[in-house]
């Protein structure tokens, strides 16, 4: 078998459940990072993952859920409340392991790829129909509940603080 070591692969990564400025900001990052490849400039960049705000991403990573790496343990990328990865430090411990090179070569194949991405796509469209045939029975239910009548009861302003208003004696 011939060298593998400097082997490229594409890889096709599809994020859904994005927001607009979530979208706009991972684009400048990989922008960034094309940037500094083609300079020759080495820098760590990052993207803050606001998880107990609105950043819930759905993401697939060649036709799979992304899944963490086996070459390096949870120290070795977390300091304190930074994560940081340098794919360096997995280099060198695949660095005589064509192995495991040419496993991931397998996993990023067209095949492979585009059959996980067709079934994310129709497990996506399953949910998306469950959700909307949910909002609209609450839709219907809403439209209902405007067409009961409501009971005209006029409320006069009380004459002293311990008389009540007919409207706050309605359950």
């Amino acid at each position: 078998m011939k060298n593998i070591r400097d082997k490229t692969i594409t890889v096709e990564i599809l994020l859904r459940n994005m927001t607009i400025a979530q979208s706009i900001a991972l684009e400048d990052m990989m922008a960034t990072w094309m940037q500094l490849g083609h300079a020759g400039a080495s820098r760590w960049t990052s993207f803050f993952a606001d998880g107990d705000g609105n950043f819930h991403p759905e993401i697939l990573y060649n036709g799979h859920t992304p899944q963490k790496t086996r070459f390096l343990e949870e120290e070795d990328t977390w300091f304190g409340s930074d994560y940081k990865i340098d794919f360096d430090s997995i280099g060198w411990k695949i660095h005589d392991d064509d192995t495991t090179r040419v496993l991931e070569i397998k996993r990023s194949r067209l095949l492979p790829v585009v059959w996980g991405t067709f079934k994310f796509l129709i497990k996506c469209w399953i949910k998306d129909t469950k959700m909307k045939i949910r909002l609209n029975k609450i839709k219907r239910k809403s439209k209902k509940c405007e067409k009961l009548p409501i009971s005209e009861v006029t409320c006069e302003p009380a004459e002293s603080p311990d008389e009540t208003c007919d409207c706050d004696q309605r359950s």
